[in-house]
């Protein structure tokens, strides 16, 4: 049988007990560093050039604006508009792969929004990711007792 001192034991839970915060400080940044669709991601790259692919085929596009949804706070991170430009005529509305070099390839739903398919809106709407703070209530509804 082995025999644990109640000092090992004490030893033991307060190394535990001081590498805790680098553990969770691990977890979120890589929480943070999976999370493609933030606002935050595509800030700084407004104006860029992207590889739009399928199996098949690639288009070149720009983003070109990154708009606010509402009701959504304005900037908000995680709900909001990519439009990308393309120079020729694009495909169809679909799921495509949006790649750059340093840029991990990211999976979004565009749509065309010109009969030329030329310009394309992917919308990012991510309200469970939002702090419970940040979001916005909703109207509340009243009910009045009927008077006699």
């Amino acid at each position: 049988m082995t025999d644990i001192s109640r000092r090992a034991l004490m030893g033991a839970g307060a190394f535990g007990i001081a590498l805790a915060p680098f553990a969770s400080a691990g977890a979120a940044s890589a929480a943070v560093a999976t999370n493609l669709y933030t606002r935050s991601r595509f800030r700084l790259l407004r104006t860029r050039k992207f590889t739009m692919a399928n199996t098949t085929t690639t288009w070149p596009v720009t983003l070109t604006q990154i708009t606010d949804l509402p009701p959504a706070a304005k900037g908000d991170n995680y709900r909001f508009g990519l439009t990308f430009h393309c120079a020729v005529a694009g495909p169809p509305q679909g799921t495509y792969l949006f790649r750059r070099s340093g840029f991990t390839t990211t999976t979004l739903f565009v749509v065309p929004s010109d009969s030329s398919c030329r310009t394309y809106q992917a919308i990012i709407n991510r309200a469970d990711e939002v702090p419970p703070r940040a979001r916005i209530p909703r109207p509340r509804t009243t009910t009045s007792a009927p008077t006699s």
